[in-house]
């Protein structure tokens, strides 16, 4: 079964997977940015904070589509409990 289905607001076929990759690449990125940063405290810190937010929620978006389109986000499987 693949991770994928048309949009549940437009209907679109334009879907892309935002899963849990890039959430953990992009609070790896804020880290070290934030790292190199500190020479600027606010700036650093609050780099490092953001960074540490993304990895804590990255877990939480596995399963994630997200229409081209109308730039709506849900889970997948969103009709599992739809009868056939």
């Amino acid at each position: 079964m693949s991770k994928w289905e048309p949009c549940p607001r437009c209907g679109s076929n334009r879907v892309k997977s935002t899963g849990m990759f890039m959430f953990v690449l992009l609070g790896i990125c804020m880290i070290s940015f934030g790292l190199w940063l500190l020479i600027f405290p606010i700036v650093g810190i609050s780099m490092l904070f953001i960074g540490v937010l993304f990895l804590i929620v990255s877990p939480f978006t596995k399963n994630t589509l997200q229409c081209e389109d109308c730039k709506k986000s849900w889970k997948y499987p969103a009709g599992q409990s739809k009868p056939a």
